[in-house]
């Protein structure tokens, strides 16, 4: 079985990774929904992770990045 792991990023990680420039990010969100559509993006319907009970993710995989 392969090992998973996941990444939380703090808010400061985010500032730091570009996260705020809202252009970009809807850049990004774009190329996504088309690597999703041409199958090259692994997206689960709705893997819920309770982390407490007003938070959930969803994980994803985009293959390449």
């Amino acid at each position: 079985m392969n090992k998973v792991s996941f990444i939380y990023l703090s808010q400061e990680d985010v500032k730091k990774s570009g996260g705020m420039d809202m252009a970009q990010t809807i850049r990004d969100i774009e190329d996504v929904l088309v690597m999703r559509h041409s199958g090259e993006c692994v997206v689960p319907h709705k893997v819920v992770l309770r982390k407490c009970q007003w938070q959930n993710q969803c994980p994803a995989r985009l293959s390449g990045r």
